[in-house]
């Protein structure tokens, strides 16, 4: 939940390198709302299924990360990965 919450902090300074200044609002609407989402949906399925969510959201966190690396000036990939 801390780490979740860290991101707050550099999510703005890196919309700014990647050219998204003015976007800041909605990206984090995006993360906001994915965020509820992902917690109702692993809530769901937590008890039957542990071990795999945490491989599935460690991989995920991994994919997200290289993309946002890689590809940090196109607003599509800004997008999904926030909401990844």
């Amino acid at each position: 939940m801390l780490a979740h919450n860290i991101l707050y902090t550099y999510i703005a300074p890196y919309l700014n390198q990647a050219g998204l200044a003015s976007q800041t609002d909605v990206v984090l609407l995006i993360f906001g709302i994915t965020s509820v989402a992902g917690i109702g949906l692993i809530g769901v399925f937590i008890d039957r299924w542990l071990r795999l969510l945490v491989l599935v959201s460690t991989f995920g966190f991994a994919i997200a990360s290289l993309a946002l690396g890689i590809r940090s000036h196109q607003p599509a990939v800004v997008y999904l990965t926030v909401a990844l």
